[in-house]
């Protein structure tokens, strides 16, 4: 785990909420808040490679859209146990589904 001053020195609190709050979703929100730092020199070169990958698409001019990206955990949680969902819940499940389905594309190269 990093040093506690190192991270005051960083002013890391302001970083990691600033993060945070421009996430799409709760989940991923709460991703950012957990201070999940990589373990060793390996993870961390493999998680600057996934970030690095997602630089150089951005930079080809392919960027993915999220903006319709719910957190739909709790409704498919109750779907799945054959409850029924409400209209909007639908709405959000769909659009979240077709986002998705972008988002893959667009990871794959076939946007």
């Amino acid at each position: 785990m990093m040093q506690r001053s190192t991270l005051e020195a960083l002013d890391w609190s302001v970083v990691r909420d600033t993060q945070a709050d421009l996430c799409a979703t709760q989940r991923g929100a709460e991703h950012i808040l957990a201070d999940d730092f990589a373990a060793d020199r390996n993870e961390v070169l493999g998680r600057y490679r996934c970030v690095a990958e997602l630089w150089l698409l951005e930079d080809m001019g392919h960027r993915p859209s999220l903006g319709a990206i719910h957190d739909i955990e709790a409704f498919a949680h109750r779907a799945s146990k054959g409850e029924v969902l409400e209209p909007h819940e639908l709405v959000e499940t769909g659009q979240s589904m077709g986002a998705m389905s972008e988002l893959q594309a667009w990871v794959n190269g076939s946007d």
